[in-house]
């Protein structure tokens, strides 16, 4: 349930997994002779916690981040793509096959509800990957199964009680406030039609901050984020059997990643 629902121990496992990941690719980029300054994965919210989930105070800066201010974009750049940047056409080429292999040798990953994955083989991606999960394959149904998962739970969460009653509840704060959508979704939507009519007007920064934090504001008030998690949570007990026996399947295979992870982490210490 957990990992359908990416909820409980899966954010602090996720950072865990993640930053292992950096360490590994950081050191086999180095001894191809490229710097790869990336360091430990930021935390990741509880899906529980309706104030982290929701980050009302990142909200009031920059809205829903659909227009950034002049100069956002290069403090919101990671390390990596920075040095990327300073590199010639011809050491970003090296530097792309260095870190993804050749463009000829992937593996394709079947997915159910989600398609085809092209997955690299060589490279220091696909290296740091094996060195986890014991293949690229077994990475990829364990990063993009569950989010299969969690996407089909998500869809049919929105009639779920838990989910629907707080989103009445969202829908009368957001009207109070003189931004009636029908949900969450349709705020984001409507804002983004905005920005390719108008650009990103002073204007526009204006409206989509204030409907951002009102969408916050009103999703606070009505504990949408965690009334979401519960609705599926309660539907993760009907996903088909198939479903759960592959989900099951990928728990223990991503609890062995964890542990290689943490092992990563020990011997930087």
């Amino acid at each position: 349930m957990d990992l359908a629902t990416r909820s409980d121990s899966w954010p602090a496992t996720e950072r865990i997994i993640q930053s292992a990941l950096n360490q590994l690719t950081r050191r086999c980029m180095e001894e191809r002779g490229f710097s790869y300054p990336a360091g430990s994965a930021h935390p990741l919210p509880d899906p529980a916690d309706d104030a982290a989930v929701v980050d009302l105070p990142g909200r009031r800066e920059s809205g829903y981040g659909l227009a950034a201010e002049p100069g956002a974009a290069a403090r919101d750049t990671s390390a990596v793509d920075r040095y990327y940047a300073t590199l010639s056409a011809r050491d970003r080429h090296r530097f792309d096959l260095a870190l993804f292999g050749p463009h000829d040798r992937k593996a394709t990953v079947e997915i159910p509800g989600r398609g085809r994955f092209q997955v690299p083989r060589q490279g220091c991606e696909a290296d740091s990957r094996r060195r986890l999960a014991g293949d690229v394959t077994v990475w990829a149904r364990i990063a993009y199964t569950p989010e299969a998962a969690d996407i089909q739970l998500s869809d049919r969460s929105r009639t779920a009680p838990p989910y629907h009653t707080a989103l009445l509840q969202w829908r009368r704060c957001m009207a109070a406030s003189g931004h009636p959508y029908t949900d969450p979704e349709a705020a984001y939507r409507s804002l983004q039609e905005e920005l390719r009519r108008t650009g990103a007007t002073s204007a526009f920064r204006k409206r989509e901050t204030a409907v951002a934090v009102a969408d916050g504001a009103c999703a606070l008030r009505a504990r949408l984020p965690s009334a979401g998690l519960e609705a599926r949570r309660e539907l993760a007990a009907s996903l088909g059997e198939d479903v759960r026996r592959s989900l099951n399947e990928l728990a223990v295979l991503r609890a062995a990643v964890v542990a290689r992870a943490e092992g990563v982490d020990e011997g930087d210490e």
